[in-house]
């Protein structure tokens, strides 16, 4: 039993170990690691950081052509999509500047407020089209210009924002909207209370699946394909509810430090709750079993709404006891992307329409603040 205590903890202690190590700069295992990393045409990996990878600065395409590159790297999901947002009227052109945000060059002069949008892909949007422009169109008529920058990366999780908060703090916004949290959703399995705080199962999971994709590796159209055509049973009795319904601990502790980095330089913080297609206490139309997709672990919608739940329920906790400006997108979908299979593409994304809908919704709560004195 001696040996077995000692065992566990020593493999306890050198998965905290990883898991630091996975923060800080590492080139040579960040060389060894990104190479595995399924990125788009756009997008180019961390040569400092594992696990890590950001928009190529300079890269510029028409949608027509985005479409087309997407189609050749097997994304044909995306490629459709994208094709049907064109067909709406959402036809940006993708132009990612030198510093490797998505939109036009930053004013060196900074003659206008700075509104920085941190996120994933539902924050860097359906090819050149993103909800921070549309909140600039939003507060343009209300007479008050800003300058966005879209500081959404598709697959980024808080961590990964945390790496690149140096970055985000140079660019010296006033104000800072952070929309982040489904990646780490995906991520995360329900575990007992006793289990949550073990380091070990992450990296034991991660291992895994580094070995597995060293062997065979991801196709991210048809991993894609499977999380959403896989059967979807709708079940009250599962017993994953009641762990799903666990306050998401890492995931909180991570916005707060990201939140702390950002007002450390004057920037004010206003958090966003996360809007998804399913949501806890409503029954999901056929439509939207059809087009959802869920995380490995589980067939049944309604665990990734209770996590969802848990999720928004601690970011208005943080928001309020941080005294941090909340945009609860959560609470104001019901009716502003209803109904909810008209304006979302799965569980997490949403359509160029919900985009526009999103900024404008966003716009709206910060237009006070952006106002003339």
């Amino acid at each position: 039993m001696v040996t077995l205590l000692v065992a566990a903890l020593a493999l306890e202690g050198l998965a905290r170990v990883v898991e630091a190590v996975d923060r800080i700069e590492a080139p040579w295992l960040a060389a060894q690691v990104n190479r595995q990393l399924p990125l788009n045409p756009y997008q180019v990996a961390s040569d400092r950081f594992m696990r890590h990878w950001r928009l190529k600065p300079f890269f510029g395409v028409s949608a027509e052509e985005l479409a087309g590159l997407k189609a050749r790297s097997g994304r044909a999901e995306g490629a459709h999509l994208l094709g049907r947002d064109i067909e709406q009227g959402y036809y940006q052109p993708l132009r990612v500047n030198s510093l490797g945000f998505k939109g036009a060059a930053i004013d060196p002069e900074h003659r206008l407020p700075r509104v920085l949008a941190i996120g994933d892909s539902v924050t860097y949007g359906m090819g050149g089209w993103d909800w921070p422009q549309a909140m600039v169109a939003r507060l343009a008529e209300a007479g008050i210009a800003v300058e966005a920058v879209n500081a959404g990366v598709e697959g980024y999780a808080i961590r990964n924002a945390l790496i690149e908060l140096p970055v985000y703090q140079s660019l010296r916004p006033q104000v800072c909207v952070v929309m982040l949290g489904w990646n780490d959703i995906f991520a995360q399995v329900p575990l007992p209370s006793w289990a949550r705080n073990l380091r070990v199962l992450d990296v034991a999971r991660r291992g895994i699946r580094m070995v597995a994709t060293s062997i065979q590796p991801v196709d991210p159209a048809q991993s894609a394909r499977k999380q959403r055509d896989k059967a979807k049973h709708l079940d009250q009795g599962d017993h994953m509810i009641a762990l799903a319904r666990q306050t998401p601990t890492k995931l909180v502790d991570n916005l707060e430090r990201l939140g702390d980095g950002l007002s450390g330089v004057g920037c004010r913080v206003a958090l966003a709750t996360l809007p998804g297609l399913y949501r806890a206490g409503e029954f999901p139309s056929t439509r939207a079993l059809e087009i959802g997709h869920l995380p490995e672990f589980t067939d049944n919608p309604q665990v990734l709404a209770e996590m969802t739940a848990a999720a928004n329920a601690a970011i208005r906790e943080l928001s309020a006891r941080r005294s941090w400006q909340l945009i609860d997108l959560d609470d104001w979908s019901r009716s502003g992307l209803a109904p909810k299979e008209d304006f979302f593409t799965d569980s997490v994304h949403v359509t160029g329409a919900g985009l526009r809908r999103i900024g404008e919704a966003i716009a709206d709560q910060l237009r006070a603040d952006l106002g003339p004195r």
